[in-house]
């Protein structure tokens, strides 16, 4: 579970550059796990919460605080980018597709 916590930090940082949102991806040091889903909760205007399953049924969840206010709108944006390029991909798929967003 660090390593999945570890690994959303990292991914955010990339994914955040390239939308200019708060965001967050997942990788695992098992190369052949997939993410199923990504879900993003509004906590407050300035907060949300990211839920992430992969396919061997582990789920993680982490609490993003932001320094600006964030819309439901935006937030939903950004959970159907990931769902919508990230989801079935392994570490070993996801890792080229993130480097390529953020050139």
């Amino acid at each position: 579970m660090r390593e999945l916590d570890r690994v959303i930090d990292e991914a955010g940082r990339i994914v955040s550059r390239l939308t200019r949102y708060p965001a967050f991806a997942l990788t695992s040091g098992a190369r052949q796990v997939t993410i199923r889903r990504f879900d993003l909760l509004m906590v407050d205007q300035n907060a949300f919460i990211a839920v992430v399953m992969t396919d061997q049924n582990t789920v993680s969840n982490k609490l993003f605080r932001l320094s600006y206010e964030l819309t439901e709108s935006q937030l939903q944006m950004l959970s159907t980018l990931l769902n919508a390029s990230f989801t079935g991909l392994t570490l070993d798929q996801m890792t080229p597709q993130l480097a390529h967003m953020a050139a």
